[in-house]
């Protein structure tokens, strides 16, 4: 019979208290720690095993060179993999900054022939607002209102012109 076990995100109930268990354990080892090496057990062989337990054995200079170049191999692998996510990055923002230009022309585009159809009705449909009008001064006339907060905004550049 298989026992069902409690999702992951549902702690039990003494779960805080563990952790609170934990932590006071780690401060009271890291105590414990800073006082001996302060007095010194670093400084033998067997206080070197118990302070720094992650250090090689044996310490002669072919296997230190062996133990560094893994090391050193294992962060350039770190950088690469956190290179190209850096570079992918930037090149997704590019892609959303030009999505988002191409967006602002569309509304813009649309801002400008909602503006001509309302002026052609208004003028019954006598006059071709393109003879009547320039380009610019659809542009004055299409030009979004600023309110008061988005006056220093990054994306106030002017859009090209279509």
């Amino acid at each position: 019979s298989l026992k069902s076990r409690p999702p992951a995100w549902a702690k039990p109930m003494g779960a805080m208290d563990a952790q609170k268990d934990y932590e006071d354990k780690r401060q009271k080892d890291l105590h414990r720690m800073r006082t001996m090496m302060s007095q010194g057990i670093h400084k033998t062989s067997g206080g070197l095993r118990l302070t720094a337990p992650h250090l090689l054995n044996d310490f002669d200079e072919d296997t230190v060179l062996n133990y560094r170049r893994e090391a050193l191999d294992t962060v350039e692998r770190s950088s690469k993999r956190i290179r190209h996510a850096l570079q992918q990055s930037v090149r997704m923002r590019h892609d959303l900054q030009g999505c988002v230009q191409e967006l602002r022309n569309i509304e813009l585009q649309a801002k400008r022939t909602e503006k001509r159809d309302q002026l052609t009705q208004k003028c019954g449909g006598r006059l071709k607002i393109s003879s009547l009008f320039t380009l610019d001064v659809v542009n004055v006339l299409v030009a979004p209102e600023k309110e008061e907060g988005e006056e220093g905004e990054e994306g106030d550049e002017e859009t090209p012109s279509t």
